[in-house]
């Protein structure tokens, strides 16, 4: 049933782009699939704290505000495919950032680890939207003689809610506690190490629970990387 979905929103998709010619992700200038101003938003990376990690960091190509924000958007809930392309290289640009480079040359082997949708947001959306990016990153991982797959590890259950619809962290920390868990059928050998990613870090909470998942289960995880990061809010001066 999801793969004839997923086949009539792909058929629709191609009738679109063949009507209607497309603009930039991020700003809508016509003809780009990002343009050269907004895709400076995306070689803007930034760093944020996940002490469970063997780094100790997350990564994000950049903030999650606008023209990003809006492109992420696109691609994310509104069938934009053509940005796996420039999504794929900037996540890929992260690997040689330090300290993760470094760690990379000490391990032989890992795993590319996609952070879980609902089947429900699969289906809605015809694939699981970081896929090509994760293919992206254990290609550039082995041409580098790190030998890397992709492994859809883990998948979420019984979560009701949008993250976009929790507000506060501890709602976001709420909303996914317990409901990450190992797929069935999925086991990574013992020890092998993980890159965790995800396309927008707000709270961190999806990311952790990820990583304490993993951890679990005895597979370190190097370090997550994602799309974007949601800027802390500025604190309530009234």
């Amino acid at each position: 049933m999801a793969g004839a979905h997923g086949a009539l929103t792909g058929a629709v998709r191609a009738v679109r782009d063949v009507l209607f010619s497309r603009g930039c992700a991020g700003c809508g200038a016509p003809d780009e699939v990002l343009c050269g101003t907004c895709m400076r938003g995306l070689v803007q990376p930034v760093c944020f704290d996940l002490p469970a990690t063997v780094c100790g960091i997350g990564m994000a190509c950049g903030s999650y505000h606008g023209p990003l924000r809006r492109a992420v958007l696109a691609w994310k809930d509104h069938g934009d495919a053509e940005c796996d392309g420039p999504f794929s290289d900037a996540m890929v640009a992260l690997l040689q950032a330090e300290p993760l480079r470094s760690t990379l040359d000490q391990v032989g082997a890992v795993a590319v680890v996609p952070a879980p949708s609902s089947w429900r947001s699969i289906c809605t959306r015809g694939r699981s939207q970081l896929d090509p990016i994760a293919g992206a990153l254990a290609e550039r991982l082995c041409a580098w003689g790190v030998e890397a797959r992709v492994q859809r590890a883990l998948e979420v259950r019984h979560i009701r809610t949008k993250s976009v619809q929790t507000a506060s962290a501890r709602g976001r920390r709420e909303r996914v506690t317990g409901h990450i868990r190992c797929r069935n059928g999925v086991c990574l050998p013992a020890g092998m190490p993980v890159i965790v990613i995800d396309d927008i870090v707000t709270s961190g909470a999806t990311m952790r629970e990820c990583i304490d998942v993993l951890c679990a289960q005895g597979n370190p995880v190097l370090a997550a990387l994602a799309l974007a990061h949601t800027p802390p809010r500025a604190p309530d001066r009234s």
